[in-house]
């Protein structure tokens, strides 16, 4: 019985994966993966390295806010309290989440 039941559940969830797969990758020609954030600021950065095109149309939004006047206010911090103000941000939306179903 544990056997079938550990099969059932591993073909459930790689049904759901291939699903999920199928409906953003191939299904329209992969209308929602061409057309998601994600994709164009990776396109972008590749683009950068690469060094095709003009590097400085496609960072042209921080180059603007830094030509601003309040950008003169910009705190540089380490990369390792960067990744602590993430990881505090995601407690607190998950703390929040989770208290939110009692309301």
């Amino acid at each position: 019985m544990g056997g079938v039941l550990r099969f059932l559940s591993f073909s459930a969830v790689t049904g759901a994966i291939a699903t999920s797969y199928y409906m953003y990758f191939i299904k329209e020609n992969g209308y929602y993966y061409k057309k998601s954030i994600l994709k164009q600021i990776n396109d972008k950065v590749k683009d950068a390295v690469e060094q095709r095109g003009n590097v400085e149309t496609v960072f042209q939004e921080r180059i603007e806010m830094l030509k601003d006047k309040t950008a003169r206010d910009l705190n540089i911090r380490s990369q390792s309290e960067m990744f602590k103000d993430l990881w505090n941000q995601q407690i607190r939306d998950t703390v929040s989440w989770i208290y939110s179903w009692g309301r």
